[in-house]
């Protein structure tokens, strides 16, 4: 309790941007060199040579979020309206518009001087329950797409064979031949099985066709064949019928 209560040692009340950038780089033990404004060059060129970098980096963020009004700033600590010009050298951030800053634009990383350690271990849980929930739906999101893609190839098949049997209709209206008893029984089971095709369900639910009555079929068929021989109403529901109760006396 004591360790997620207790203060950094680097917290304030406000922040210049150096500071915040020292902060955020990680480097606060060399605070004071860095500040300093005649430490030596050389300081740089000793194994932190990767500081410098990394400060210019935080500070070219922090100036142009507080440039395009994403970042709230003040005069010592004193906030000032957005667009206000005031002296870059005694710019400050307050501590709470920093951290809320952070949590919008920045919402991955949790520096230690501004989120406590209760903080950061909340943010890596939800980032883990976040992750299980994202391969939860992934694998939910497979099983629906596998179940579709198998609908889809039998759906499939069954066009291939229900054009084979049309090409093969269309050649004996080329021929003029007209169809055997066993070849027309064979046409009525194909038309009531047809019929049957357009009103099932696939087995989520989803009609197969937009079609949700044997009259609707007949009706779709009458618009466009008018003034076509065998067209009519009456006709087709007996051709309906008689073809439908093929199946049922093949079953």
């Amino acid at each position: 309790m004591e360790e997620n209560s207790a203060k950094h040692l680097g917290t304030r009340i406000f922040y210049r941007p150096i500071e915040v950038a020292v902060r955020w780089c990680g480097v606060e033990e060399f605070e004071s060199q860095i500040l300093l404004r005649d430490a030596p060059s050389s300081f740089y060129q000793t194994e932190k040579y990767v500081v410098p970098a990394c400060i210019q980096e935080k500070l070219d963020i922090l100036w142009d979020a507080i440039l395009h009004g994403e970042l709230t700033y003040g005069y010592y600590g004193i906030t000032t309206p957005s667009g206000t010009c005031t002296d870059p050298s005694l710019v400050t951030i307050r501590h709470i518009d920093l951290k809320s800053w952070f949590v919008k634009f920045y919402p991955l990383e949790k520096p230690n001087f501004l989120f406590s350690t209760l903080e950061r271990k909340n943010f890596h849980k939800n980032d883990i329950d976040l992750v299980n929930a994202l391969i939860t739906e992934n694998n939910a999101l497979k099983t629906l797409y596998k179940n579709a893609k198998d609908n889809s190839e039998n759906l499939e098949l069954e066009v291939q064979a229900l054009r084979k049997d049309n090409t093969k209709l269309t050649n004996l209206v080329h021929q003029h031949k007209k169809p055997s008893a066993r070849n027309e029984r064979a046409y009525l089971q194909l038309i009531g099985t047809l019929v049957n095709l357009f009103l099932a369900k696939t087995p989520s639910g989803k009609p197969y066709s937009p079609f949700t009555s044997q009259a609707s079929i007949i009706s779709a068929l009458m618009a466009h064949n008018r003034n076509k021989a065998g067209f009519s109403q009456r006709t087709l529901e007996e051709k309906f019928a008689t073809a439908r109760r093929s199946i049922d006396d093949s079953e």
